[in-house]
């Protein structure tokens, strides 16, 4: 892998970090801004859904935990990236092959993202795929 393919790689890694905290950020800091969000938010803590195995949790319950989730996969992905990075860089095969299914992997996040998200982290997750996929390209043979 070249040093523009690593560099590359790694702002991948560092942009899943940043979309994790971002996503963290807003999750905890958003509050309901009119009558109609506050009703919602009310409902969504007080009715259980009756899902098996836990019958009491709510519809915030499970916003939460799948927001928790998701930023968890973010740092996660990120930073197996950076020790992949650091510890496969002698093995080319290793590196392309990790950046390859992190960009199929973030095309699909990205694909998923702008069907039922919002922009900002639907393109920041096309900017780490962009990334991983720029990546994943092999150069030209050295002659």
């Amino acid at each position: 892998m070249s040093r523009r393919q690593l560099s590359v790689f790694k702002v991948g890694c560092y942009l899943a970090f940043f979309t994790a905290a971002l996503h963290m950020t807003g999750h905890f800091l958003m509050a309901p801004s009119n009558d109609a969000e506050r009703e919602l938010f009310e409902q969504m803590q007080l009715l259980p859904l009756g899902l098996p195995g836990a019958p009491s949790h709510t519809m915030m319950d499970l916003y939460t935990g799948l927001s928790m989730v998701y930023s968890l996969m973010l740092a996660l992905t990120g930073g197996l990236g950076l020790i992949v990075a650091k510890r496969g860089v002698q093995d080319p095969t290793l590196m392309l092959a990790v950046a390859r299914a992190l960009a199929g992997g973030y095309l699909v996040m990205t694909v998923i993202g702008f069907m039922n998200f919002f922009i900002i982290p639907a393109g920041l997750m096309a900017a780490v795929f962009v990334c991983f996929a720029l990546a994943s390209v092999r150069g030209p043979a050295a002659a």
